[in-house]
């Protein structure tokens, strides 16, 4: 009998299930996710990575060009599904740098989560109640909605790198 077809069929088995665990995608800490899923207060940011440690307005070092407020329910509904897709779709792998130009800051009964997103490399740098947490991946698949939403707000995007 013929060991080598069981041995490659246990290994594409195993393989998919590694690769279909979670979706292929990435998960939000429980911490941040208890935020986020009944946030009070959800705010969009748009950050301009090449200037950290800016003057004026700053989010975790980075420098913000603006900011609006999601003020009814159905908008935020909208703009987290569309975070939650993006990260829980399959990725090829974050790149080695973190140029954020989005974040996300949600509230809810005193905590908070800060959500900084660099779609172009593909991370997210979750924080809670300002405490470093852990950096996930993302799918780029929401940036055209998050710019939307900052565009309709009149805030400046930053440039992207070509």
């Amino acid at each position: 009998m013929n060991r080598y077809p069981i041995v490659g069929l246990a290994a594409v088995v195993l393989l998919s299930f590694a690769l279909t665990a979670n979706g292929g995608g990435s998960k939000l800490p429980a911490s941040a996710k208890a935020v986020v899923d009944q946030a009070t207060q959800v705010i969009l940011y748009s950050l301009e990575p090449s200037e950290k440690e800016g003057k004026g307005d700053t989010l975790r070092g980075w420098k913000v060009l603006g900011k609006t407020a999601l003020e009814d329910v159905k908008s935020r509904t909208k703009l987290l599904a569309e975070f939650a897709k993006a990260i829980a779709a399959p990725h090829e792998g974050g790149a080695k740098c973190f140029e954020p130009r989005h974040a996300l800051r949600a509230v809810h009964d005193g905590k908070s989560a800060e959500l900084i997103i660099c779609f172009e490399c593909r991370w997210v740098s979750v924080y809670v109640d300002g405490k470093f947490i852990e950096q996930i991946e993302i799918s780029d698949m929401a940036q055209p909605f998050f710019d939307q939403v900052l565009r309709a707000a009149k805030v400046p995007l930053s440039k992207i790198r070509k």
